[in-house]
């Protein structure tokens, strides 16, 4: 069969660039000759990578998986920052008629959700040595799966096929996907370029622009101003690559950027006022018309070999908001201040000092601006009359966080999981930064700004959630797969959820030694909040990134609400089947208790109240009247209490009322007798019945 002309070239070029990076030892292709097409078809992937990413070919060839179990994924490279998941699935046909099937579609679906819900053990050990990167980026809930059709062949893809593949953003999150097609066509400027990356050259037009002459050891460089929408054009054309010798590329959606994109698109007349602007640099500079000095007419310059080596947040961010408006709008016409510094006849080690110094000068912080706060010096003072050190202005001499020491971070995010709104726990679990907002509503002015808060219900509420996310650190590494994923994304609302089944007044009147009862208590219960949380996640987005939904407002306020009440009720929520996870009611915890015969006859139990701010005053009662906080187990599964002070028996919960209304004078509406009476070693009958439970679904 004759190839056509197009075909033969890039199958040649693939052989001498290619083929050679690429591994060929698995049984696929082990053996087989450089123009096979189950051969050439991973080294289309490769290049696919190659041009898509700006990496290198021998990057590029190690991100190809092909071969069996390969869920139809072809070659998978995931990029940090800005996070990004590539998948490329790749289809060469030597005739060039290679088009888009819908087995190949199903089969790439199917492995995407495989990758999602981390089922890595049905996937090749190519695509199983990606399993810790692709996690990674999949946590970031800014991430965003980039899939590309290299089709060797220039016939259009059938609208059914693209439908099925938007159906995939329509299962997993709108927004989340990106679909690029690749032709033949598309390969030959490749061909053209004999596999190597051209080298960028930027069209710039400055207003207002000055340059200053080489002189001595100071290089040529030129001041002035560009347009938003020439920016735009700038990364339209070159991408990432624009930052190939910046220290970092795009940071993603910090508060930093998100003010970038708000001037631009609000007030875009001060854009040149509020942004420090650009430095570029290149190997040459060719100008049209080069000012002597003085600010005149523009400057029209040609940068070979050109690279943003400062401003690569200001850069992206352009991008962003002027993609929905094609460069256009009053956005567009932003000025943007810029430096361009020409390497021509400089120092060899000039490009990498210019890199360095704009990049390492030390950055004020938004939570900086806290430090002078007078709430924070008075919470400061407060504090330190309990024995406690609060840490409120950065500093490399700051002490640590310990047993007696909390920070500012630490205060804001406890006083956040105790709000009653579970999407203020969403905002700082998607932009930590959040917590600095100083405009009216913004979370620190409603922390912070409208008045002190309370000394130790900020000590406490630091210490609660400092604990409680340590111990989600543990609990996330005895999970697997979506469990795992979902223990580490929900750890904020595990706290928050954790506060908020806490006795309020507690918070702020507990002393050292009760609140750490309270903790140890809350800690224990992790496991049982995260399966409410696994099973009313899962009910909903099941097929969902969790680092998408435990950073959406509005997901997270009814996955808490749900969790909330079902917890509230005793409801056990036990993580099964997809097809079953509803959760199950509790069984009565007395019939359990008795039915399992988990507490000897005759145990001696001890009333104790289950809030703190009843605690003292019960406590103080039971001390001088011992035998009407005493009971004796009966196994019994309506009145198992044989009360000491009439010997007659009750059940736990109208005894614990009948109690507790003698000894506070109030009418007791209800309360949970499982948790008020608790056995010799400290365990309440509820604890009893939660950790033989979970003991049952661990075997």
């Amino acid at each position: 069969m004759i190839q056509p002309l197009r075909v033969r070239q890039l199958s040649h070029a693939l052989q001498q660039k290619v083929i050679g990076l690429l591994d060929l030892s698995d049984p696929h292709v082990l053996g087989a000759k450089p123009d096979e097409p189950r051969v050439l078809t991973r080294a289309l992937a490769a290049v696919t990578v190659w041009d898509q990413v700006g990496c290198s070919l021998e990057e590029a060839a190690a991100s190809v998986v092909d071969g069996g179990k390969d869920g139809g994924i072809d070659a998978i490279y995931v990029q940090q920052q800005p996070p990004r998941l590539y998948l490329v699935q790749s289809k060469w046909r030597s005739p060039g008629n290679a088009t888009l099937n819908a087995d190949a579609v199903n089969s790439l679906s199917q492995g995407y959700d495989d990758l999602n819900h981390d089922r890595f053990d049905d996937f090749n050990d190519r695509i199983r040595a990606f399993r810790d990167p692709v996690r990674q980026v999949q946590n970031d809930p800014n991430c965003k799966i980039i899939v590309v059709m290299a089709l060797l062949g220039d016939d259009a893809v059938h609208p059914d096929q693209r439908r099925a593949l938007k159906r995939l953003e329509t299962k997993h999150g709108e927004g989340a996907f990106e679909f690029r097609y690749l032709h033949l066509r598309d390969f030959h400027p490749m061909v053209k370029s004999g596999l190597s990356l051209p080298t960028i050259e930027l069209q710039v037009t400055l207003q207002e622009s000055f340059r200053r002459k080489q002189s001595g050891k100071q290089p040529e460089s030129y001041t002035g101003t560009v347009r938003a929408r020439d920016v735009f054009d700038w990364v339209e054309r070159y991408g990432s690559r624009l930052f190939d010798q910046n220290v970092r590329g795009s940071l993603g959606n910090t508060t930093v950027n998100e003010k970038i994109r708000g001037t631009l698109q609000s007030t875009p007349e001060l854009f040149f006022t509020l942004n420090k602007g650009l430095t570029l640099i290149a190997n040459r500079v060719d100008k049209a018309v080069a000012n002597s000095g003085a600010y005149s007419d523009p400057a029209h310059l040609t940068l070979l070999g050109a690279s943003v080596v400062d401003g690569a947040q200001t850069v992206t961010q352009v991008h962003t908001v002027l993609t929905g408006l094609r460069g256009s709008g009053a956005s567009g016409e932003a000025l943007i201040p810029v430096r361009v510094i020409s390497l021509d006849g400089a120092p060899h080690d000039l490009a990498k000092r210019i890199t360095m110094a704009a990049n390492t000068q030390n950055a004020i912080l938004a939570r900086d601006f806290a430090g002078n706060d007078d709430v924070q010096e008075e919470l400061q003072l407060e504090l330190d009359a309990l024995g406690k050190r609060y840490i409120y202005r950065r500093s490399v001499d700051a002490p640590k966080p310990d047993a007696q020491t909390c920070t500012i971070f630490e205060v804001a995010r406890a006083l956040v999981c105790m709000q009653k709104d579970a999407a203020l726990v969403a905002r700082i679990k998607h932009n930590p930064d959040t917590l600095w907002e100083r405009e009216p509503g913004g979370i620190y002015e409603q922390l912070f700004l409208r008045g002190t808060p309370d000394a130790r219900e900020a000590w406490n509420g630091a210490v609660f959630v400092r604990a409680v996310l340590g111990t989600m650190d543990r609990v996330a590494a005895r999970r697997r797969g979506r469990a795992e994923a979902i223990a580490q994304q929900a750890n904020l609302l595990i706290a928050h959820l954790l506060l908020r089944l806490t006795d309020a007044a507690s918070i702020r009147e507990a002393d050292e030694s009760e609140w750490a009862h309270v903790i140890t208590a809350a800690t224990a219960r992790c496991d049982e909040v995260l399966d409410s949380v696994i099973v009313y996640t899962t009910e909903r987005y099941s097929d969902d990134q969790a680092a998408k939904t435990f950073t959406d407002g509005s997901r997270v306020k009814l996955i808490a609400s749900q969790a909330l009440a079902a917890l509230r009720m005793g409801t056990i929520a036990t993580p099964q089947s997809p097809a079953d996870q509803r959760p199950k009611r509790a069984p009565n915890t007395v019939a359990y208790l008795v039915d399992h015969d988990l507490i000897p006859e005759g145990t001696v139990l001890t009333f104790k109240s289950h809030t703190i701010s009843r605690r003292k005053q019960v406590d103080a009662w039971t001390e001088a009247h011992p035998d009407e906080c005493r009971a004796y187990w009966v196994a019994n599964r309506k009145t198992p209490l044989r009360w000491g002070s009439d010997g007659k028996r009750y059940a736990p919960s109208p005894l614990a009322v009948d109690i507790l209304e003698h000894i506070t004078g109030a009418r007791i509406k209800s309360v949970r007798g499982p948790d008020c009476w608790t056995t010799p070693d400290g365990r309440t009958l509820n604890e009893i019945m939660q950790q033989h439970l979970r003991g049952e679904a661990d075997q």
